[in-house]
């Protein structure tokens, strides 16, 4: 069962998203912000100048934010109650804090690419989706070796290994 305090918790940040999203979808578009035709090649859009603004930028770094924390705590409890005492709170803490450190970075390197002071490009792609695709990318990679690694002392022990056998002894008598 999933004490209330979690519930909660859940529900303030599935209502935070749902809110943050309706803003993002509400906000109208700036005139360079939507696709435009390519210039060479007529069936093709290209993206828009990145005009938005800051505020976008911004509702859009703690939409990202959000679902991270989201993320975060549904992993926390996957782990199952007695993994604060079993030691899982400080590496998924810490492991989310890198998360959004990395995500702010990302969305750092991107207003600075709609500013025209990005860094270089790489295989012709921007700073920007480099690192998505090759940090933020594989991130979540961690969440699930942390867990594997981890899963004896976090979430099934020997003594709940005992436990379930015992049960099954048990079942199988009746």
């Amino acid at each position: 069962m999933i004490a209330p305090s979690s519930t909660r918790l859940l529900l303030a940040l599935l209502v935070a998203i749902a809110m943050l999203f309706a803003v993002l979808m509400i906000l109208p578009a700036s005139p360079g912000g939507g696709p435009t035709p390519h210039p060479d090649y007529p069936g093709m859009l290209v993206a828009g100048d990145g005009s938005q603004g800051r505020a976008i930028v911004a509702l859009s770094w703690a939409f990202g934010a959000l679902e991270i924390a989201l993320f975060s705590v549904l992993v926390w409890l996957g782990a199952g109650r007695r993994a604060a005492a079993r030691g899982f709170a400080r590496p998924l803490l810490g492991w989310s804090l890198v998360y959004v450190l990395v995500w702010t970075l990302i969305v750092a390197a991107y207003r600075g690419w709609i500013a025209g002071t990005s860094g270089p490009s790489l295989l012709q792609l921007p700073l920007p989706t480099v690192m998505l695709l090759t940090v933020m990318g594989p991130l979540p990679l961690f969440y699930v070796v942390l867990y594997v690694r981890y899963f004896h002392r976090w979430v099934f022990d020997d003594a709940d290994a005992a436990r379930l056998q015992a049960l099954v002894e048990m079942r199988g008598r009746e």
